[in-house]
Formats: C-alpha cells, structure tokens, sequence
C-alpha cells in the first residue's frame, strides 16, 4: 500500500508532539473545517485574459461571443489539523498541516454569422495547497467554560498550480503544471467553549498573507502543430492585438522569459478564513 505524503507528514508530527506532551502541560489536537476566501489574483487574471483574447479575435473575425461561463476562484473550503502545547495556563505554541483545493472550469461559446461552426475556448484550473503552520497563541479566561484567544505565526506553502487551455480557432491547445513553495504571516482570534475537562468547540477568524511565486513546471502543447514540452517558470505575460486596446494578461510556462512585458506570475493565496472544529485535550 502506497501512503500519501499528506498522511506521512500529519502521522509524523503527531508522534513528535506526542513525545513532547510528557513535559508539557497540556498537549491537544484541533480539528477544523474552514471557508476561506481567497485573492487568487494572477489566476483569475490569466483566465480572464485567455478567453477575453478568444472573444476578441472572434469579434474582429465577425464572430460574437453568445455564451460566457467564467468563474473566478475565491471561495473553498479547506480542512486542517492542529498540534498544540500549552506551557502555562495563558501561553500555547501550535504546529498545524492543512489542506486546500480549489478548481473551476471556464468556457466562452463562440457563433459566426457567416455560417463557420460554432467554436469554443476553455480554461481549466486547479490549485492545490499544503499550508504547514507554526504559530503561538495567548488566551484569556472569561469564565470557568470559556476562553477568548489570540494566535500569531507564520506559515510555509507547498502549492501546485495546474491549468489546461484549449483555443477557439487556430492555434495550440496548453496542459501546464508548476510548482512552488511560499512563505507568510498570518494571525488569528476566537473563542474556547469547554463541554469538558478533554473535550472543546473552537471558533476562529484568521487572515493570512501567502502570496506564491517562483512556480516552475512543465507546459505539453499541441494541435495546430506537434507536440512539444516546454520546462521553466510560470511567467506572467501581457499581450496586445494590433488596433486593439485591451491588454490580455496570460500564466505562461516559458523557458526564457517572454519578450513581451512579463514577471513572474504570483499565485495569491492571501485570505480571510473562518474556522470552527473540535479541540481534543490529552
């Protein structure tokens, strides 16, 4: 049987604050689902631009666009487990490995009025997140049942970008997929209710500040020529159309950088995050 890395690494620091719990004061585990929302901000941006670059090129060409499914990512839900020690009644340090997964599919319907088939542009996206958490927390007893805290630390990303694009016309057909490890800041409140000396209800807010970059992976396009594979970074590039004044923002994996005006795309998992889970008290 082959074990995920998810489960090796989460079985890993269960034993290793296990070991620890002999000398602490209170050792805990947090089990939380959360709604999140994040920025995403090049994401959205390069899918906009790649089917709005379509409709554009189908405008000029007498087409018009009579269907347009896009939907921005911002909104997942995402699950995470928590490993903490308390120290003293008021000062806890936590260790935490989460998990998001966010996708969409996008798709613009093309109709030419001179008789040419319909024709369509597709954007497929999915992200996945590793987040692994370090952070200390201070609380505040309200009463005998009731604790209201603050959290603080930093978290490191371990994100995979993949992305397929499929034209509406001539042209090649993208399948991508870059990876990328990312770092920041983040801070939290909530709120502690005790149903028992071993079990409680925790209710937190969180932001957090995770913008990724630096991603690099493999590109495999084909279809108006042969297949080929491209490997380097994941670039954010903007395009024009002569006569045109829109700029088309596209996420391009590239072995040098494009000649065009490019960066490094920056895939934002920055956010705002609501959690409610279960604290289990050893």
């Amino acid at each position: 049987m082959r074990l995920r890395p998810n489960v090796v690494l989460v079985g890993f620091l269960f034993l290793f604050f296990l070991s620890l719990s002999g000398w602490a004061a209170d050792f805990s585990i947090i089990f939380t689902g959360t709604p999140r929302y994040c920025l995403l901000g090049d994401v959205n941006k390069g899918m906009n631009g790649y089917l709005g670059l379509w409709a554009t090129l189908a405008e000029l060409s007498g087409g018009i666009v009579i269907e347009d499914n896009r939907s921005p990512m911002h909104f997942v839900m995402s699950y995470s487990v928590d490993f903490t020690l308390a120290f003293n009644s008021e000062y806890s340090f936590a260790l935490g490995v989460g998990n998001i997964r966010m996708q969409s599919a996008n798709e613009i319907l093309i109709s030419y009025l001179d008789g040419r088939p319909d024709a369509s542009a597709k954007v497929e996206i999915r992200i996945d997140a590793v987040p692994i958490k370090l952070s200390v927390i201070r609380s505040y007893p309200i009463t005998r049942s009731l604790n209201a805290f603050i959290e603080g630390g930093f978290g490191i990303y371990i994100a995979r970008y993949r992305s397929s694009y499929w034209p509406a016309g001539p042209g090649d057909s993208h399948v991508q997929d870059a990876h990328a490890i990312g770092i920041g800041p983040f801070i939290g409140g909530g709120l502690e209710i005790k149903a028992s000396r071993f079990l409680a209800l925790i209710l937190k807010a969180e932001g957090d500040y995770a913008k990724i970059k630096a991603f690099k992976g493999t590109r495999n396009s084909g279809g108006s020529s042969l297949p080929y594979e491209v490997k380097g970074p994941l670039y954010y590039e903007e395009i024009t159309i002569s006569g045109v004044e829109t700029v088309f923002p596209l996420l391009v994996i590239e072995e040098d950088r494009p000649l065009t005006a490019a960066r490094l795309a920056r895939i934002d998992l920055s956010g705002f995050s609501l959690h409610a889970g279960m604290k289990i008290s050893f």
